[in-house]
């Protein structure tokens, strides 16, 4: 039981007098705000505690309110921290350390608080699992860990505070973030010293993809000095672009950035003086020497001071390390600061910060210690989970020391300092240094010394290194504390902890290793209880190579390896590299550096397979069929690979046409593995065609490829999307249902085939294939959908079609077919029969009837990606029956399962639309709960939305503007109940109908956002509660003028 005092003094500045005691029956009931007469300590300018400065430095916090102490790490309830900080006034004390897993965000409600983490007895404090944000004012943090993790998917900051003043936070460390690590702006008087932002995962559950990003900083008098930010691929940090803002950046350590260390604040005035800026493994070697990007002409910079690790010009200069600073950018004077901090030179921050930046009291955590010895070594690496380096260790807790007046002051340091330890009232009696008697003991905690961290590394294994799976393998560390005895090393593959061993030197023999990827880390602990995390060293695991006819080659340079493993039923193949078109970061676009398992094939054939499963590396990562000229690295080749890129996942048609070429690459969204692809040979021509169940084929593109020898290198590859950089990934992808059928006769694919409105209906014509003698003709009403046969032994070149309804867009193909076999369909091309109306043309219409129950829907981009989690998944599935249906939806539909406080999603992306686009569906809810944003057409994926309909317990609703939801109609949705939902979004007007049941509930209800096309459809489950979304009878589709 948590025991809460309450006591305010009438005035801080009086002479100690005798103060009642006060407890309240809850938390819940302290007062949110001073009394009227009460005096601020602050007046006399005293800072929140020695050594703050900058912007935040007088911040009050929890100064002369209650004392809060959090007794245990529930999520919620009496003696939690979600309860000590839902009120204010209020200095919070902990009893006891560890991880306190959130299971949902934490919000810090109450102003005037101070949450003093120093106090924790043991270990410390980290709050994991779900992100933290400030909700008030005047807020004093110290010697907190905030940690967000992936074990929920969400797209949240690990820490954020947006349109708040006087917040102070110091020593504390962020880190594992899906979105920005910390970001704090849009604030006033702030100040950021001393902590970490680290960390943040590069792919992790964000609809982007890669994201990584350290945070967004800005504010008006904003300081952030003496900070570690690391690991990070982009915003370290990006500034802020809000006109008035004034930031000074400050000696802070900038560490292993990807494609972009510092950038933005458009409209700011800014210093950045003092930083150390050093390049890591996973830093793209064009920008190591780069600490931001081109500033504005509209922001001013102050920028001296900075080092620039490697780079002496641009330490000498720091003007030359950022593209062409244009001069109105410029200042030659600092941007004057309110509280300017008491600075010191890059290189001498550069001891400091590592000596003491994050959360170092009671003690240095393992996490924070390998950081610090990462930057030290320039060594570590960005990270796509928690687990890859040894998940979060458990943090220890001691007893805590006895405070029977619970004054937040333990006896002991009460009678060292003639108080009393039985009268709560003397922690608020104010000493001759102007701080209270709690301030005074929380400050000579902070101050006190800590223990000295152990050193740790892995010897064995070598970086990336290959073994033999199920096989014994001995892993080595070194471990050592030159002021303490190292007591045991702990060796973990991921979080998984895989034995100890308590004497040098240390090792654990690892018996039948499984196949796969391990991430190694080894956990040194002393006689202090003070521990130190490895970096982390990956070990593959891969089973015996592949025999005949199947031959495995690196081509070009390699990091790792390739290998290929064939079972009776799959083949898994392993690249790093990178082949195809590459990004501003990649190697040369002009060759490939990767692996092949291939054959050697001539003449004509087809290949087929499955794609089942790949790593989730980065964006771009893929893996695939490939067909090649030669083994040389430049060599002509035709690709078609599935991938993860920006927004979802893709089939990816590669080719270079002559040797040395760039490749060229077209994209097919959503197409997701599984998934069928197929390469086709015919002469100097390969045609790619994709299928998610291996049914319906959609051509993926084509490519000649000129002088292309009769014998060719055809098999599998998959790469790790590697930029120039010193960082070596390998993606694993399993193939399997893998045919190779030699070709004999096969008709050409027919060629220049196009259709017109006649009299009589639609016209399709084509030229002549070789060896046809006859063809087929197919209709679908979408391009890449199911295609229905028109005609078959079609003699002629041109056919037509009588049957096409005026005012619809169709896609027509046609095969050449003779006695021996088929051609592979031609590329669709599209004919309406025009009117005086719009034409209608479809990019969606789903039943979902004909796809295999369990199976995840074909073209759509799902969140979290298939398979999802037992929590969180999209697969088409039985409906449940219900009453009430205008008109009952089919067997089958399409489920999002949501099963916690996190959201499921699919996105439907289609071509640009300039006109009307109508949404017509049926929607059924599984829970009463709260589905904001249930369907959405937006411009782009995770763009801006025009139409956005949301459903809940008050009723069905929509967005009128991003900041105001009308109410649609007065129907309360029902768990069990189908919903006919209809909506027509007129671009040219900005405005929307929306019917629910065929009736009107919004006439031209503005769009919540202007945009101008419409080419996104999403469909998604709750935020925060749990509850499931079905789908059926789906169908976009816009009116196009004639």
């Amino acid at each position: 039981m948590n025991s809460i005092i309450s006591c305010w003094t009438r005035s801080l500045l009086a002479a100690a007098v005798a103060i009642p005691l006060i407890i309240p029956v809850a938390a819940e009931a302290a007062d949110t705000s001073p009394p009227a007469d009460s005096v601020s300590v602050a007046l006399n300018r005293i800072p929140a505690f020695p050594g703050a400065e900058g912007g935040g430095m007088y911040t009050t916090g929890g100064r002369g309110g209650t004392v809060y102490e959090v007794t245990n790490l529930d999520d919620s309830g009496p003696g939690s921290l979600r309860d000590a900080v839902s009120a204010g006034n209020r200095t919070i004390i902990f009893r006891v350390s560890g991880n306190i897993h959130l299971l949902s965000p934490l919000k810090i409600k109450g102003s005037n608080l101070t949450i003093a983490g120093q106090t924790a007895p043991g270990d410390g404090i980290a709050v994991l699992d779900y992100d933290t944000t400030i909700d008030s004012d005047n807020v004093i943090i110290r010697y907190m860990r905030f940690r967000l993790g992936d074990a929920h998917p969400t797209e949240s900051d690990a820490f954020g505070l947006r349109k708040h003043k006087n917040i102070m936070i110091d020593h504390c460390s962020f880190s594992n973030s899906v979105d920005e690590v910390l970001s704090p702006y849009q604030n006033e008087n702030l100040t950021v010293q001393w902590s970490i932002a680290s960390e943040s995962m590069l792919m992790s559950h964000h609809s982007k993809g890669r994201h990584g990003y350290g945070g967004i900083w800005g504010g008006r008098n904003v300081t952030f000095h003496h900070n570690l930010i690391a690991h990070n691929a982009s915003r370290n940090p990006r500034f802020a672009s809000d006109a008035g803002d004034t930031v000074d950046f400050r000696n802070n350590i900038i560490y292993n950035w990807q494609f972009m260390a510092t950038y933005g604040g458009e409209n700011i005035a800014a210093n950045m003086v003092g930083n150390y800026y050093k390049y890591g493994p996973d830093t793209a070697r064009s920008v190591r020497g780069m600490i931001r990007d081109t500033p504005s002409a509209t922001s001013q910079w102050y920028i001296d001071g900075n080092h620039v690790d490697g780079y002496p010009d641009m330490t000498a200069d720091n003007w030359l390390a950022m593209p062409d600073a244009p001069a109105a950018a410029r200042l030659s004077e600092p941007v004057a600061m309110p509280y300017p901090i008491a600075d010191e030179s890059a290189e001498q921050a550069y001891t400091s910060v590592l000596a003491e930046a994050g959360a170092t009291r009671p003690k240095r955590d393992s996490i924070d210690a390998r950081l610090m010895n990462e930057v030290s070594q320039r060594s570590g690496r960005m990270l796509n989970s928690p687990v890859e380096a040894g998940g979060y260790p458990e943090l220890l807790s001691i007893p805590a020391p006895e405070d029977r007046d619970h004054d937040g002051m333990p006896d002991t340091w009460e009678i060292q300092h003639g108080l009393n330890p039985v009268d709560a009232s003397d922690s608020l009696l104010i000493g001759a240094d102007g701080y209270t008697h709690l301030e005074n003991y929380l400050n000579e905690l902070a101050a006190s010394g800590t223990s000295v961290n152990p050193a740790v590394n892995i010897l064995t294994p070598e970086p990336n290194q290959l073994i033999q799976a199920d096989q014994p393998f001995t892993v080595t560390a070194d471990a050592y504390n030159p002021d303490s005895r190292i007591v045991s090393v702990d060796f973990y593959s991921g979080d998984k902890q895989l034995g100890r061993d308590t004497t040098a030197p240390y090792e654990y023999r690892w018996h039948n290793v499984p196949e796969g990827t391990h991430y190694i880390t080894a956990r040194a602990t002393d006689d202090t209880g003070t521990a130190t995390s490895s970096s982390t060293i990956i070990l593959h695991a891969v089973g015996p190579d592949t025999e005949e006819p199947w031959t495995t080659v690196d081509i070009g340079k390699v990091g790792v390896h390739g290998t290929a493993t064939a079972a009776a039923d799959h083949m898994t193949i392993r690249g790093s590299g990178r082949y195809g078109e590459g990004d501003s970061l990649s190697t040369s676009q002009r060759r490939d550096d990767f692996s092949l398992t291939y054959q050697q094939l001539n003449g004509d054939f087809e290949m087929i397979s499955r794609i089942d499963n790949q790593s989730r590396i980065d964006n771009n990562a893929q893996a695939g069929m490939m067909i090649r000229s030669s083994l040389e690295p430049d060599a002509q080749m035709a690709a078609l690979t599935q991938s993860t890129v920006k927004y979802g996942q893709a089939g990816r048609f590669i080719h270079r046409l002559h040797p040395g070429d760039k490749a060229i690459d077209k994209q097919t969204e959503d197409f997701l593995a599984p998934g069928y692809m197929k390469l086709v040979r015919t002469g100097d021509t390969v045609y790619a065609f994709l299928s998610q169940y291996g049914k319906e084929w959609i051509q993926a593109g084509s490519v000649q490829l000129p002088g292309m020898p009769d014998t060719v290198y055809a098999g599998f590859a998959a790469d790790a999307a590697a930029i120039d950089n010193d960082i070596h990934n390998y993606n694993t992808a399993q193939f399997s249902d893998i045919s190779i059928r030699r070709l004999e006769h096969m008709p050409s694919v027919p060629d220049n085939v196009y259709g017109t409105a006649v009299n009589k209906g639609i016209q399709i014509r084509w030229a002549p294939s070789a060896e046809a003698d006859m063809y087929t003709v197919e209709r679908a009403l979408i391009e890449n959908g199911r295609y229905t046969v028109m005609a078959d032994k079609v003699k002629q070149t041109e056919y037509t079609d009588q049957t096409a309804a005026v005012g619809q867009l169709y896609y027509y193909r046609v095969t050449a077919v003779n006695t021996s076999s088929s051609s592979l369909p031609s590329v669709p091309v599209s004919a309406a029969i025009a009117s005086d109306e719009p034409i209608t043309a479809y990019w969606a219409l789903d039943d979902f009837e004909q796809d295999k129950a369990g199976s995840p829907p074909s073209g759509y981009t799902l969140e979290p990606a298939h398979p999802g989690t037992d929590e969180y998944h999209v697969l088409i599935g039985n409906l449940l029956n219900s009453s009430g249906n205008t008109t009952a939806p089919g067997r089958q539909g399409l489920i999002l399962s949501d099963a916690g406080k996190e959201t499921t999603r699919i996105t439907k992306r289609f071509k640009e639309q300039t006109g009307t686009v109508i949404l017509d569906t049926y929607i059924q809810l599984s829970e009463t709960a709260s589905y904001d944003r249930m369907l959405q057409l937006l411009n782009t994926p995770g763009g801006y939305a025009a139409v956005a309909i949301n459903a809940g317990p008050e009723g069905f609703s929509y967005y009128a503007s991003s900041k105001e939801v009308r109410p649609l109609g007065d129907q309360i949705p029902q768990p069990g109940q189908w919903y006919h939902i209809f909506v027509t979004a007129d671009i040219a007007s900005q405005t929307t109908d929306i019917y629910i049941n065929n009736q009107l509930v919004a006439k031209k209800a503005p769009f919540m956002n202007k945009v101008s096309t419409i080419a996104t459809f999403t469909a998604q489950t709750p935020e925060q509660d749990q509850g499931n979304l079905s789908l059926d009878n789906l169908s976009i589709h816009s009116l196009v003028k004639p």
